[in-house]
């Protein structure tokens, strides 16, 4: 199973956010998160920005998962080197479940637009509403969306 990690415009631009996540190798994932019980080490993941900025709408890059930490208690992260990686206006109000250790991290030299591929994706089947693939945070893929993503990377630019 494949995953497509979504950075929305929020606390930060989404593009920045994805930069100082990704640069530090991890990535956070919140209790109302859809599919977090389904991320396991080793999947892979595409990363999507969301919102209005820079890249948006856009895969950005892909990783795979290395590690999941679960956090039971959210005082517990407090003294954390890895939470002290991420900017605490990322976590703002946001109640933490787990913080994923990424590996094999790649940041796309051509961003692939979801404009230019959305037809060739069986993970949006509502073509005319596709941004409502991108709202939960994590979604689900299969292995030919992901290598159609991970092809275009190769051909297309933002």
């Amino acid at each position: 199973m494949n995953f497509c990690f979504i950075s929305s415009d929020a606390e930060i631009p989404a593009y920045e956010k994805f930069e100082l996540l990704t640069k530090n190798k991890i990535w956070p994932i919140f209790r109302r998160t859809n599919h977090r019980p389904k991320l396991k080490p080793n999947s892979k993941i595409v990363f999507y920005i969301a919102g209005t900025n820079i890249f948006s709408q856009n895969f950005v890059g892909s990783a795979k998962i290395d590690k999941i930490k679960i956090i039971e208690d959210s005082t517990a992260i407090e003294e954390s080197d890895t939470i002290n990686k991420i900017s605490k206006t990322i976590l703002k109000n946001k109640e933490l479940h787990m913080i994923i250790t990424l590996k094999n991290v790649l940041d796309f030299k051509n961003k692939v637009s979801i404009k230019n591929i959305m037809h060739e994706l069986k993970f949006i089947t509502k073509k005319s509403h596709y941004g409502i693939y991108f709202q939960s945070g994590v979604n689900v893929m299969d292995e030919n969306d992901y290598q159609t993503i991970i092809r275009s990377s190769n051909y297309w630019s933002a």
